[in-house]
């Protein structure tokens, strides 16, 4: 409810506002239906009777919530995607320092190989020049 309202879309005067919103049903939680009384003051209602360009003007702006409605879920919609991108930037920028560092594990892990590889082939030949001399 919102009383002593001035909506220039509506009339100059200020009017009291009653709305009303029902979700349609469960399955649709998106969808509700939204209800309008409009009262120029005093609980004195329009009807389509009273105030002919009032009730035209009520309708327009009550019909004009779907477009807003719908504009503005376009927007939160846009703006969770784009959250959302940024999410998968973000993570593929991590994945892709995490494979630097990988990498670069790896290739000291492959140089640590090597490096070992060759002190076994020097302390198998030292072994094996050792034997030599004890057959002698």
């Amino acid at each position: 409810m919102f009383n002593n309202v001035a909506l220039p879309s509506l009339s100059t005067q200020k009017l009291d506002l009653y709305f009303k919103v029902i979700q349609k049903n469960n399955e649709e939680k998106n969808n509700s239906t939204v209800y309008l009384l409009v009262s120029t003051g005093n609980q004195n209602f329009v009807s389509p009777d009273g105030d002919t360009t009032l009730w035209s003007s009520s309708k327009i702006f009550l019909n004009s919530f779907i477009e807003k409605t719908t504009a503005y879920s376009l927007e939160h919609d846009i703006s969770a995607k784009e959250k959302s991108i940024k999410d998968a930037q973000n993570k593929l920028v991590s994945l892709q320092e995490d494979e630097k560092e990988l990498t670069e594990k790896i290739r000291k892990n492959q140089e640590e190989q090597k490096n070992q590889q060759m002190s076994i082939e020097n302390q198998s030949k030292i072994v094996e020049d050792l034997k030599l001399k004890r057959k002698s």
